[in-house]
């Protein structure tokens, strides 16, 4: 839950593991956005296979190749989606404000 830049990331990763024995994917990752006004946008990115957030690389290859290539990645906006989890990472948006001694 939650697909910024820590979430759109560590759904990535999820998905992209693949079993030592066979190498096959051995997870299916369901990224959810709560349909906010100032975040839906993201779903739409994520399920073309493209970062929601800005990287260094125009295309981040863990996340086209989730979606693309291996099928182990989807997001959606659908709180129903929770109903088929094993597990639920939550990835919480925290801003960091910078303290005057910290300068």
């Amino acid at each position: 839950m939650g697909v910024g830049f820590v979430g759109a990331v560590m759904a990535g990763v999820i998905a992209d593991s693949v079993n030592p024995v066979d190498g096959k994917p051995n997870k299916f990752v369901i990224a959810m956005q709560r349909p906010s006004t100032r975040s839906f946008w993201k779903i739409h990115y994520l399920n073309q296979g493209l970062p929601p957030v800005e990287a260094e690389t125009p295309r981040c290859p863990l996340i086209h190749r989730c979606v693309r290539e291996k099928k182990t990645l989807v997001a959606t906006f659908n709180y129903e989606a929770l109903s088929l989890a094993d597990a639920v990472v939550v990835d919480v948006q925290c801003d960091y404000h910078r303290r005057a001694w910290e300068t």
